[in-house]
């Protein structure tokens, strides 16, 4: 994988996570119910994207550098 490549699929997560950050902060603030029990449920769920973002990068992650071993393994056979 080149160097474009990587920094393509970084900055893509990054988007990502920055999209669902700000997806979260506007519909807290245009909440049509007030107090802070809605707050926490929007912020909850937030938190629930930005994890369930992270784990499909760290399994991404994991099989890039699976499949960057096999490809040493062959290349040095």
């Amino acid at each position: 994988m080149s160097d474009a490549e990587r920094e393509s699929g970084s900055g893509f997560l990054t988007g990502l996570l920055l999209g669902a950050l700000g997806g979260v902060i506007v519909a807290v603030l245009a909440s049509p119910r007030p107090g802070t029990p809605n707050h926490e449920v929007l912020l909850e769920r937030g938190r629930t994207i930005v994890d369930a973002a992270r784990a499909r990068l760290d399994g991404a992650i994991s099989e890039g550098r699976a499949a960057a071993e096999r490809q040493r393994i062959e290349l040095e056979s």
